[in-house]
């Protein structure tokens, strides 16, 4: 008896779902069944014995031999010229005719290594042995040179059975043991099998890129925008599916927006337009490439890019945090987002969307573009309840405490520069505002911060 666990091809997985094919030659020509077992283990004390579930019981049989030449790669995909030669072994020693026109139909199954080829013409050369034309790399399986020495396994495609179960899934570990007959499992050696997922696993895309950027790219507000990105290599198992298709997400803070996006070549692009107002504070664009398996899709890894958006004002990310909680706990996730053209808010309730009117907390972020005048610029601030205002990494103010408040701080900058501006709030009870003014060097009096003066990115 000779065996090989084979994993299928996409296009013949009952229902796209992940499957193999048992290849079992019999060990006499009275043998009439045989078993397939899936080794598992039960948790009792000490070290957990091996047991086996049957996975499948079958009555057909596949022809085994090993091949007694190379076979090159670079053959004519119906191949009358080089040829497969093999020596059967085993008491199944005699094949079928089968006329090469017939051969494109699959009849026969030829499995050497990973490639599935369809058998034809089989010329009697010996006692076992023969010289079988073929078509070959059926159903996207890899177009692969063979070499002297190589199993070779030979089915009636009707007598095929693919087998799928739980457990096989790309990267797992299979130990599996055949018996013929009367055999039983626990005397037989098991196989071990990984199963690589050929037909389940693509790559993700690559050089996804924004405008052609391809990191952190920024993206002015109210524009389209081009989204490019290159289409993986599919392997030989997934070669052969057309239905090439990818997943493009916008993430916000909030919300995921999505649109798939069919593409016949290597590289693709689309523009997107009309973004989504709650992505004016800049987005992940996620995107994912998938097969069309007809009754299932196969996915790819995803690839992510950040981008943001480059406006007027400070993009402002809001939390709900526990009613009756300390204040200011920024608890995850972001409930809502929007962007501030000047931070002069009376946000007299809920700032928007699912956000409470009390107990909220607030993290604005963006930039402060300096005027023509280098040094001493005073911030000051009205606001109910806590703040706490960082500029260029620096705490410029700090007052993480209930009540409406004013105060203020001053920092050294330089001019017609941009620095990060990181503004955070907690709301507790009752009023709720923030008023951020400035007074640069040699200006008279503090006023709000423009919105010309701050930049989400």
């Amino acid at each position: 008896m000779s065996y090989r666990i084979f994993e299928l091809p996409l296009a013949l997985c009952p229902g796209s779902q992940p499957a193999i094919q048992l290849l079992c030659s019999r060990d006499k020509v009275s043998t009439a069944i045989g078993q397939l077992f899936l080794g598992k283990n039960f948790a009792f004390s000490g070290s957990p014995p091996d047991s086996y579930d049957l996975l499948q019981t079958f009555t057909r049989f596949a022809w085994h031999g090993k091949l007694t030449a190379d076979y090159p790669a670079d053959t004519l995909c119906i191949d009358t010229r080089i040829g497969v030669n093999l020596q059967l072994d085993g008491p199944d020693l005699i094949l079928e005719d089968v006329a090469d026109f017939d051969a494109i139909g699959g009849k026969y199954w030829l499995i050497i290594d990973d490639e599935l080829m369809f058998l034809a013409n089989p010329t009697l050369t010996g006692v076992g042995a023969y010289a079988l034309h073929t078509v070959r790399g059926q159903y996207g399986t890899p177009i692969q040179p063979h070499a002297a020495g190589a199993d070779v396994y030979i089915i009636r495609a009707e007598d095929c059975a693919p087998v799928a179960f739980n457990s096989l899934i790309a990267g797992n570990v299979g130990q599996f043991k055949v018996t013929l007959g009367v055999q039983q499992a626990s005397d037989q050696v098991a196989t071990e099998t990984g199963f690589v997922g050929g037909a389940h696993t693509i790559a993700p895309a690559s050089l996804v890129a924004v405008n052609n950027i391809t990191t952190q790219p920024i993206i002015p507000v109210n524009t389209n925008f081009t989204v490019s990105w290159q289409l993986p290599a599919l392997n030989g198992f997934l070669a052969s599916q057309t239905v090439l298709q990818t997943l493009l997400e916008i993430i916000t803070p909030t919300t995921t927006y999505s649109m798939k996006v069919t593409a016949p070549t290597a590289t693709a692009a689309i523009v997107w337009a009309n973004l989504p107002a709650d992505a004016a504070c800049g987005f992940t664009l996620r995107l994912t490439t998938q097969v069309d398996g007809g009754e299932q899709i196969i996915s790819g890894a995803p690839v992510s890019l950040n981008v943001l958006v480059a406006g007027p004002g400070l993009a402002g990310f809001f939390y709900n945090d526990p009613i009756g909680s300390a204040v200011g706990l920024f608890t995850e996730p972001v409930v809502y987002a929007r962007v501030d053209a000047t931070i002069d808010v009376d946000f007299a309730g809920s700032p928007g969307g699912p956000v409470q009117s009390e107990y909220f907390s607030a993290r604005y972020k963006g930039w402060l573009i300096t005027t023509a005048n280098a040094g001493a610029y005073q911030f000051s601030c009205d606001y109910d309840d806590g703040i706490r205002l960082r500029i260029g990494g620096t705490l410029v103010i700090d007052d993480w405490t209930e009540g409406p408040k004013t105060n203020n701080g001053t920092i050294t900058l330089r001019a017609n520069c941009r620095y990060p501006v990181i503004l955070e709030y907690f709301q507790f009870t009752t009023t709720d505002y923030i008023h951020l003014s400035w007074q640069p060097p040699t200006v008279g009096a503090p006023a709000i911060i423009p919105s010309t003066n701050l930049a989400t990115a």
